[in-house]
């Protein structure tokens, strides 16, 4: 208590306990502790709700009040009871004591902590008055004299909404660091995070009354959200990219950040000297731009397949349909309907008519595609229904020039002037460039198909078989440029080999093609190798790769094929390989990943089998026929036209019916070469056709997490792909007829339950019945067994009850051998199967010489 008059100034204390004073005065009360205080009055042990110090009690223990002179009022005031008002209950008489009501209003003082890393201290205003955020004084006093007058104004401070306050600023991602300190709540954050997400919160602070001050800095940064837009608009093959960013009052052109997006720079300075700070995600989001596209002027130019580049563009104002109609791309179903070929010889499942589709939309834009459909869903088909139907539009626009050209005579306007003339397609020819008329000569040219060797046949069989198309097979010794462009202009189809493209590109490169198709297009997946480098050096309209392993080893597989498809697609090879391998393949960076995946989406068509079950039959099956190899064709001739002379030789000895077991052992033998010839000659170190294939397709298979059977009727064939499936580290269960009945059943439970056991390698004969393997959906039949009915007891071991995918069912056949023969023999004689062999013994009652001449042709 204070009781001010005009000589001095007395003071006094009350302690009150329930409202009711205690005297503790000249009564020998004593302080037991000084802080906290303890005091003893009487028999009462007295302790304070509020900590009080016994330092002020102790001069009260024996005085009642204390005088304070008018000489020393002025410094005991400021020193005295300044703190006294701020701690206790004060009441006075002579003097005022006002407690105000403020607002607490925030205050962020920016800083810089360490290494130049921004941070910033919270303070709150209450009036005229400040406090850090962490201190614990939570009343202030001030003191006034005006004329003798003294006023001692109180504030007290709001904890509740000073910690809400505080909350506000964790939501937009800062944290308390020591103090009143805060920093980013980013742990890799870096110097300039603090300002990025004071930028972009702007309005959101400012709502909450923060005021931001940078006096305390050596710089001035702009603290308001950075606002990025971009006009797009279409060019022929390109667009034209123009963005303008608004740095507070500062529009600057979106090229101007160049150099600082591509080498990490984020402060950008600006005409009046404060700083911008870029935006962290830009640097990952749109310094893509920069790679791939050109500049000029303020604007940068992207190829059409960036399109993916602009997809995400913040705040973009297309000016064409164009990026929507390419964005359809990504999705094949929904894609306008293109008429199916009239000359098409077979009936397209939807899957693949959205495929044939997609493959149109592509050919129309003039890109390239990659068809990855899973192994079986007919690839091959969808490419060619395209090139069927190109060779239709072909035959309608030669009509069309026909019929108008004959109008053009009858009209007897006659036109001197070749660069007048005009091909009646969708576009008019220039031929003041070169290019265009190569273009316009692209109606009269074939399409190139380029496959490994074993595929050269099945390419030219399925044209043949489903469309009109005219194929030449390109290849042997006698090559040359004047029968590849002559053949080029006769026929639809050029196939031939990636070995014989290697050795002729001089040849190849001067030729301008309809379309180029690369089967099994992980030919060129090292973009270093001379295949690779090859096809690269071919020209044509438009491109198309199949393949059911897009990505084998690394995504340099994917740069080499999508580079082939659309040049500059991902950039040069040592770009890509700085930008994207580290990132995305070692890192597992999700925005790079991303990107990635944007780039890449609309040129790639992939369907599993289970995506496309609804559209597949319980079973497929298909006879693939395989070529012998060189090596492999000479030693089966020869052993041909041994066993042909000794056959006719026993005939005429011995007679037809005692010659069946010699004729049986050459038969045998020649399917034996047919498959393998190690597996007659143990020193034979060549190849086998149909062993590539086939390995090939098991590859491919494995690659795309399906479960294979293989079956042969040979165990010797078996040990061969033992030892090759060994030296590749392939796990694999076995079975023939020595397995025991314990290690069999071992075997079939093994592939049943291991998800990483992909092959099951199983004689025809002991594997033909008793076995349930619904876990596989792939069968390959090695080498064609005499009765049929064999070859479906073992496709029965996976297609039947329980099996609830697709079974895909492999016939692998070699072209132009006694296997070949004997297929053809089956469809002209149902009862083949069981004249041939009977519990192994030839039957000559129902096959005559005839048929076996006609097997040894």
């Amino acid at each position: 208590h204070f009781r001010r008059n005009e000589e001095d100034t007395n003071y006094f204390a009350t302690i009150k306990l329930n409202d009711e004073r205690i005297d503790f005065s000249q009564n020998g009360s004593e302080l037991i502790l000084q802080e906290p205080a303890w005091l003893l009055t009487g028999n009462k042990l007295i302790t304070f709700t509020k900590e009080t110090d016994g330092n002020k009690l102790k001069p009260f223990l024996n005085k009642k009040f204390i005088k304070i002179p008018k000489s020393a009022e002025a410094n005991y005031f400021e020193k005295f009871v300044k703190p006294l008002i701020e701690q206790y209950d004060v009441y006075a008489v002579g003097f005022d004591i006002v407690s105000e009501s403020h607002v607490a209003t925030p205050v962020l003082k920016l800083e810089n902590l360490w290494t130049d890393k921004v941070c910033a201290t919270l303070y709150f205003n209450y009036g005229n008055y400040q406090f850090p955020y962490h201190s614990k004084k939570w009343v202030s006093v001030s003191l006034e004299n005006v004329n003798d007058n003294f006023v001692f104004r109180r504030i007290r401070r709001q904890r509740k909404t000073e910690d809400l306050i505080r909350t506000v600023l964790e939501n937009i991602g800062l944290k308390l660091y020591d103090g009143s300190l805060f920093i980013s709540d980013e742990q890799s954050a870096g110097n300039l995070a603090l300002v990025e997400i004071l930028s972009r919160n702007k309005s959101l602070l400012e709502e909450r009354g923060f005021i931001i001050e940078q006096n305390l800095l050596s710089r001035k940064f702009v603290l308001t959200e950075t606002l990025l837009s971009f006009d797009v608009e279409e060019h022929s093959d390109w667009f034209d990219l123009k963005g303008m960013v608004k740095f507070g009052e500062f529009l600057i052109p979106f090229l101007k950040l160049k150099h600082h997006l591509l080498n990490g720079r984020r402060e950008y300075l600006l005409p009046d000297n404060t700083i911008a700070v870029i935006p962290e995600e830009w640097f990952e989001k749109y310094s893509s731009l920069f790679d791939f596209g050109e500049e000029e002027n303020e604007h940068l130019k992207i190829k059409k397949h960036h399109f993916a580049l602009l997809d995400n563009l913040s705040d973009q104002k297309n000016t064409s349909t164009a990026i929507d109609n390419l964005k359809n791309l990504q999705d094949a179903e929904n894609l306008a309907p293109y008429p199916l070929p009239v000359g098409l010889k077979a009936r397209m499942r939807p899957y693949q008519a959205s495929g044939y589709n997609w493959i149109q939309t592509l050919k129309e834009l003039k890109l390239g595609g990659c068809l990855a459909d899973d192994m079986g869903l007919g690839k091959t088909l969808q490419a060619l229904a395209v090139l069927q139907y190109y060779k239709e539009k072909r035959k309608q626009i030669k009509s069309e020039k026909k019929t108008i050209r004959k109008d053009l005579k009858d009209k007897e306007q006659v036109i001197n002037n070749e660069e007048q003339i005009f091909l009646f397609s969708d576009e008019k020819a220039n031929v003041n460039s070169k290019k265009k008329t190569e273009n316009s000569d692209v109606a009269t040219r074939a399409s190139l198909v380029i496959v490994p060797t074993s595929l050269v046949f099945n390419w030219e069989s399925e044209a043949k078989k489903f469309t009109a198309l005219k194929t030449f097979v390109y290849g042997g010794f006698h090559r040359n440029k004047e029968l590849l462009e002559t053949q080029s202009r006769k026929h639809d189809i050029i196939i031939c080999t990636y070995g014989t493209v290697r050795n002729d590109i001089e040849l190849f490169s001067k030729i301008f093609f309809n379309t180029i198709i690369l089967d099994e297009a992980q030919a060129i997946k090292n973009p270093l190798s001379q295949t690779a480098l090859a096809v690269n050096q071919l020209r044509s309209e438009s491109r198309l790769v199949l393949t059911g392993t897009p990505l084998e080893n690394s995504i340099t597989d994917l740069w080499s094929q999508m580079n082939f498809l659309n040049p500059g697609l991902l950039g040069s090879y040592q770009s890509f390989t700085k930008k994207y391998i580290q990132a995305v393949e070692k890192d597992k960076n999700p925005v790079k990943t991303q990107e990635l995946r944007n780039l890449i989406k609309p040129f790639i068509l992939r369907r599993t089998k289970q995506e496309v079950a609804k559209d597949l039959p319980e079973k497929y099956e298909q006879v693939l026929l395989c070529d012998m190899t060189e090596e492999q064709q000479s030693l089966y001739d020869s052993t041909k036209i041994h066993f042909r002379n000794e056959m006719l030789k026993s005939i005429s000895n011995f007679g037809f019916n005692k010659s069946q077991m010699m004729i049986l052992k050459g038969l045998m033998k020649l399917r034996q070469i047919a498959n393998h010839p190690a597996m007659t000659q143990e020193s034979y170190l060549g190849d086998s056709g149909k062993f590539t294939e086939l390995m090939r397709m098991a590859d491919e298979a494995i690659a795309n997490g399906h479960k294979v059977l293989i079956f042969s009727q040979f165990v010797k064939q078996l040990t061969i792909f033992r030892k090759h499936f060994d030296f590749s580290g392939t796990s694999y269960n076995y079975l023939d007829g020595s397995t025991l009945p314990d290690d069999r059943r071992k075997q079939v439970e093994n592939f049943q339950s291991d998800s990483s056991i992909k092959l099951f390698l199983i004689s025809l004969k002991a594997g033909g019945v008793g076995l349930n393997l619904t876990a596989a959906d792939y069968v390959f039949i090695v080498d064609p067994w005499w009765n049929p009915a064999a070859e479906r007891q073992a496709m029965d071991r996976t297609h039947r009850i329980g099996q609830s995918k697709t079974v895909f069912v492999y016939k692998f056949i070699t072209r132009n051998t006694v296997e070949e023969k004997i297929l053809k023999l089956q469809h002209r004689k149902l009862l083949l199967s069981e004249s041939l062999v009977e519990n192994n013994e030839f039957s000559s009652a129902k096959i005559g010489e005839k048929e076996i001449s006609m097997l040894l042709e």
